[in-house]
């Protein structure tokens, strides 16, 4: 089961793959580009507080699935 934790920051979730643009997460990414997985392989995701970071102009494209 493949479980994401998108904008993770500092605060890891246990048994989620955390992803934030910063080091220190499990997987280092830039989420304004598309996620390294298949399509309708990922499980669940967790986002708290993360849309904010983003323009209105960036976020159709990031919530495009």
């Amino acid at each position: 089961m493949l479980k994401l934790n998108l904008g993770s920051g500092p605060e890891k979730k246990e048994g989620y793959v955390n992803v934030d643009v910063m080091d220190g997460a499990d997987l280092v990414h830039d989420l304004t580009n598309p996620l390294p997985y298949p399509s309708e392989s990922v499980d669940e995701i967790f986002a708290s507080h993360i849309i904010e970071h983003f323009s209105p102009y960036e976020w159709p494209a990031i919530k495009k699935d």
